[in-house]
């Protein structure tokens, strides 16, 4: 294990549970991602917060990095009963520190099947949302109005790294939406 790349607090996670092989498999903005082997041989990932429990995203402001990692489990979770081929979460532990355990699935290499694909997010999105889900990066603010508004963000965002960027469009058809 490269003890430089897994902070302490994860090394002792892994060991309470018994994990072996424990090395940083990735990361992004708010989280860190590192993969082990279970007890039982089979390969898991743990996701955990990169700093604090409570971050801010350029994407999403304010973030409770702990509703994130809950909103995952409850929506991979409800997925995993579909039948979808999602990373099975294993135990969600909130604490110090808050960690994620799913189940690792491998890349086969082949890339994605555009049609394949295409079918996969038509039965994504015939599906009931997870009872009692909300989404935390919302802010309380409905779907209707997040979208809209998220999009127009993101191009005012964006034209500042890309100036020929294109204007978003009108309010009026995002609202449509």
């Amino acid at each position: 294990m490269n003890e430089h790349l897994v902070p302490a607090p994860m090394r002792a996670f892994a060991a309470r549970r018994g994990l072996a092989r424990l090395r940083r498999a990735g990361g992004g903005v708010e989280f860190e991602v590192f993969a082990a082997a279970a007890p039982d041989g089979s390969d898991v990932v743990l996701r955990t917060p990169a700093g604090g429990r409570f971050q801010y995203s350029a994407n999403d402001g304010p973030v409770d990095t702990r509703s994130l990692l809950d909103w995952e489990h409850t929506v991979t979770r409800h997925l995993a009963g579909f039948g979808f081929p999602v990373a099975r979460p294993r135990e969600l532990v909130l604490g110090n520190p808050d960690v994620l355990v799913s189940e690792f699935i491998p890349d086969d290499g082949d890339g994605a099947d555009p049609v394949a694909l295409g079918g996969l997010l038509r039965r994504l999105h015939q599906l009931p949302v997870p009872p009692a889900a909300h989404l935390p990066a919302a802010h309380g603010v409905p779907v209707s109005e997040l979208i809209p508004r998220r999009i127009t963000d993101r191009f005012a965002k964006l034209s500042v790294l890309v100036p020929a960027l294109p204007a978003p469009p009108p309010a009026a058809q995002l609202n449509a939406v």
